[in-house]
């Protein structure tokens, strides 16, 4: 708590994937994140890299209580992986056509021109 108080609210999520891909090369096809859906991943920009690397990312997402985090979503969307609570999986991202509407943990969610919008809780 105090760590979330005081902290520069920084979550370097993406530079992580990387180094984990960097250090096991042999396990590219198995990443896993544990995400804080109260804090934004500071390095988007890595998104690209992984997108080359054709490197799925499978997101469990906390904290999903009210508001759903759109990053992970993009994250999981854009690599071809999937996103993952305490109540629901979403495998089927990467294929969603532009316009569909789904709910994840109660949190009803819009795809549209290529972007995730929270529509209701």
């Amino acid at each position: 708590m105090e760590a979330m108080k005081k902290g520069k609210h920084y979550e370097n999520n993406l530079e992580a994937v990387c180094r984990a891909i960097e250090e096991f090369p042999e396990d590219k096809g198995k990443v896993l994140m544990i995400a804080d859906n109260w804090e934004d991943p500071c390095d988007m920009f890595l998104l690209e890299y992984l997108k080359k690397k054709k490197i799925p990312v499978r997101i469990i997402v906390c904290g999903t209580n009210a508001n759903f985090n759109m990053k992970y979503l993009e994250i999981a969307r854009a690599t071809g992986g999937t996103v993952h609570t305490m109540e629901d999986d979403l495998e089927n991202l990467a294929s969603m056509k532009d316009g569909t509407v789904f709910k994840i943990d109660g949190i009803k969610i819009r795809l549209s021109k290529g972007k995730f919008y929270q529509v209701e809780r």
